[in-house]
């Protein structure tokens, strides 16, 4: 479907952990005809791409009703592999080597960037629905109207308890979606959304030990 809390107290980096990368499992559209037609005529950010009919909304105290909503990721850009010319090269053998030139790949930006959104509604009673989209943009700051708008794909969030995460509690989540079933931390807190971070490992019930630094997503205002 179609990238913020510095008081956890974690160091981190981002995409989008498991969300970012599964909600989150998103590529680039391909010749695979999932990408909408026009773009131009394509929902705002945020907003899924298919039709669909949340169930009844719990009741207003339910503990996960502050994810409900439109979240945006960042805008990331997209890198492109290059091959460059390095007309010479040294080593040190016990002195100064001068090698022949070669050519070296080099990662350097595409000039093109890309953005996840994420809508959030109520399933059922501890059970939230992700909707996730993808958009990828002909410039790198996700400005103007996208080139790529990935088809949406829905992902089930089951709220399995809280867990410690200095300093506060986060809530533990199990998402299934048709790529498979993965433990994660989130925390929704001021309108950002936070991530476990799986680079530092995950406990045995396999949670993350740690938060990320960096939202993974913000809320979007609710439209007037």
């Amino acid at each position: 479907m179609p990238n913020a809390v510095s008081v956890l107290r974690v160091p981190s980096r981002h995409v989008l952990a498991f969300l970012l990368p599964l909600v989150l499992g998103l590529t680039a559209c391909g010749g695979g005809g999932d990408c909408v037609e026009d773009p131009t005529t394509a929902a705002p950010l945020g907003t899924p791409s298919t039709p669909f009919t949340p169930s009844t909304p719990p009741a207003p105290d339910d503990p996960q009703s502050r994810y409900f909503g439109q979240w945006v990721g960042p805008c990331i850009d997209i890198p492109t592999q290059i091959s460059v010319w390095v007309p010479w090269a040294t080593t040190w053998t016990g002195e100064v080597t001068a090698q022949p030139g070669r050519f070296e790949l080099q990662w350097v930006s595409s000039g093109r960037s890309e953005r996840i959104g994420m809508e959030i509604v109520p399933a059922r009673p501890g059970v939230l629905t992700l909707y996730s989209t993808k958009r990828v943009f002909g410039n790198s700051t996700c400005s103007s109207a996208p080139e790529e708008i990935q088809q949406s794909i829905a992902s089930e969030a089951t709220f399995m308890g809280v867990k410690y995460v200095h300093p506060q509690d986060a809530d533990m989540f199990e998402i299934r979606n048709a790529e498979g079933t993965k433990k994660l931390l989130m925390l929704a807190k001021d309108d950002q959304l936070f991530e476990g971070d799986n680079s530092f490992g995950s406990d045995s019930e396999g949670y993350q030990y740690t938060m990320k630094g960096a939202p993974s997503f913000t809320r979007e205002p609710a439209t007037p």
